[in-house]
């Protein structure tokens, strides 16, 4: 009589596929925007993670009458 043993199991290194670009990000991915109204009456829409010095500069530059 022939008995077998389990199969033999292998392991094999996972291959590095490229990956696929990010998809843009959704509107609920997409950072949140903050509406400034300017005292000229300009409206300003930037993202909530604006760095202040940039916000500064902006407001500073459309502020103007």
């Amino acid at each position: 009589m022939l008995t077998e043993g389990p199969p033999s199991v292998g392991l094999i290194s996972p291959t590095k596929t490229p990956s696929a670009p990010e998809p843009a990000p959704s509107a609920e991915r997409r950072a949140a925007l903050v509406e400034v109204v300017l005292a000229n009456g300009r409206v300003l829409r930037v993202a909530e993670d604006i760095a202040p010095a940039t916000l500064r500069r902006l407001v500073g530059a459309l502020d103007s009458p």
